[in-house]
């Protein structure tokens, strides 16, 4: 029987072999690392949230403004949420690398694909949500959210949850 990962073996874990990506990596550790970063997440993306329903530019005095105004104030209210929501998801993507690199060692897979989604969903966002605003256009979110799940699938979790769920059903029988 597999003995249950303390908190403290997780991120010691984490910290040691942040910088060594083809460090050995079992899925119990994957998926522990998974957890100790996706709550953070959960939180930021609360924030995230809170963010933009407090976040209210739109008064009385919205109105009276000149449309030229208006449509640059929209643009940069579209802009300032876009940016908050990169700044808080990109790090969160850039920590959970380290395990994704690792796995993909592990797994004897290339990790250059998810590398490159990666580096274009960063840096394309960010240029996307900056010409929107230079031409004073309000930025849609969803194409940010598509690249965020685009790599969400293409990282190591579902192979992962087959592969305890393969080594469940041994273990029971």
């Amino acid at each position: 029987m597999a003995r249950e990962l303390t908190w403290k073996e997780i991120i010691h874990d984490y910290i040691t072999n942040f910088f060594r990506p083809k460090a050995p990596i079992s899925a119990a550790m994957y998926q522990s690392h998974k957890t100790l970063l996706g709550i953070p997440c959960a939180l930021i993306m609360i924030a995230w949230l809170i963010f933009n329903l407090t976040h209210d530019i739109y008064t009385d005095s919205f109105d009276q403004l000149p449309l030229d105004k208006q449509r640059h104030l929209e643009a940069l209210d579209s802009f300032r949420s876009n940016l908050f929501f990169l700044s808080l998801i990109g790090p969160f993507l850039v920590l959970t690398l380290s395990s994704e690199l690792r796995m993909f060692a592990q797994r004897r897979k290339s990790a250059w694909p998810y590398l490159t989604v990666l580096l274009i969903w960063l840096f394309g966002s960010l240029l996307y949500f900056y010409v929107n605003y230079s031409r004073d256009l309000q930025s849609q979110s969803i194409l940010s959210f598509v690249g965020m799940w685009g790599l969400i699938f293409m990282s190591n979790a579902q192979y992962v949850q087959q592969r305890l769920k393969r080594s469940k059903s041994k273990r029971t029988q």
